[in-house]
């Protein structure tokens, strides 16, 4: 997670219009959306590689490992036995849940690669969902957002000439809902999982995290 929130924010500051933003907007938009790009893109990476059957079980995890979900379990040693159980029944859950909302959605979906660069634009530059940004960022951030949505109304009209586009763009939506509720979850496991002495995961509680 460390590795991906560093590869994120190189991306951020490839991207000219997000490098001239005041430092203290870009870190507020950074922080509050790399967990989610990082939910979306690893769903993503999983579908173009290893395609959208469903039976597939095959999820990307790193970039240079993939992991069966019906195959591999949580393992760990030194740890009490009652304590592993707890750490199973608390993990699964989410797991199934990222599963059910993002993945499954996006195999059906089959989001295109301009399709997915909307979503992460989306991320990038969502002014909506940050407090007491600039007025020169929430400018730059909804002109942004306008222009690629202008953009991606010519992609299905002009290039897959798909006039009625409606039902993908809410289908889109629901994912990035997804990712961001998965976003969520997953650092409030995280603090329950140390209130209730399963596990600690001190990552999730520093500053990197809205």
């Amino acid at each position: 997670m460390e590795k991906y929130s560093t590869h994120v924010a190189e991306m951020f500051m490839s991207c000219r219009q997000f490098v001239i933003l005041p430092y203290e907007d870009k870190f507020k938009l950074y922080k509050r959306a790399w967990n989610m790009i990082h939910a979306l893109e690893r769903m993503y990476s999983t579908v173009v590689i290893y395609g959208s059957d469903l039976n597939d079980n095959r999820q990307v995890f790193t970039n240079t490992m993939t992991i069966d979900t019906q195959k591999t379990g949580v393992y760990a040693t030194n740890i009490d036995p009652q304590k592993f159980q707890d750490l199973m029944k608390f993990c699964f859950p989410l797991k199934q849940l990222m599963e059910d909302t993002m993945l499954v959605p996006m195999k059906h979906l089959r989001l295109t690669h301009f399709e997915f660069s909307y979503m992460i634009i989306y991320f990038m530059f969502n002014v909506h969902d940050s407090r007491d940004l600039a007025p020169s960022t929430v400018r730059a951030g909804r002109q942004l957002l306008d222009q690629f949505c202008t953009e991606l109304h010519n992609y299905y009209t002009l290039e897959v000439q798909m006039p009625n586009y409606a039902a993908r763009i809410t289908k889109m939506h629901t994912l990035i809902a997804a990712a961001k509720q998965h976003s969520s979850n997953f650092k409030d496991y995280m603090t329950m999982a140390k209130i209730f002495d399963i596990f600690i995961c001190n990552f999730y509680e520093c500053e990197l995290f809205e």
